[in-house]
């Protein structure tokens, strides 16, 4: 259970909340901050976060070339 739990976890999109963690970081690994904006009422949003992130082929393009700052 523990180990599954933690491949789930290692898997999903980390959305940095402070602008400066994210260019430090991204600056470290050599990736792009991708700003992520949006709002919990924002359907177009909640969509792209919740379906589209979660897609296997998106999610691993994602965490292996950006830093993602969500605001």
């Amino acid at each position: 259970m523990i180990i599954s739990i933690a491949i789930v976890f290692a898997n999903e999109i980390y959305f940095e909340h402070d602008m400066n963690k994210a260019i430090q970081k991204a600056k470290e690994q050599n990736k792009t901050v991708m700003m992520l904006y949006s709002s919990p009422t924002c359907p177009e949003c909640n969509y792209m976060k919740h379906v589209v992130f979660n897609k296997k082929e998106v999610n691993d393009y994602i965490r292996e070339h950006f830093i993602v700052l969500s605001f």
